[in-house]
């Protein structure tokens, strides 16, 4: 069986943050949006067996 996770890290200083969004870390799922996107593309769904959000330590 392979488990799959997901870490998402803060933006480093100077880094861009306007590019991708995360609109939402639940338990297993994640879901992203493209603020450049107006279209049903803009917005992206993933699950994973566990998510970590930015504040979740290494």
């Amino acid at each position: 069986s392979i488990r799959v996770y997901c870490r998402v890290r803060p933006f480093l200083p100077g880094q861009q943050s306007g590019l991708n969004t995360v609109e939402h870390i639940g338990d297993g799922n994640i879901t992203i949006s493209n603020p450049l996107k107006q279209d049903k593309g803009s917005r992206k769904s993933f699950t994973f067996n566990k998510v970590f959000g930015p504040s979740a330590s290494q």
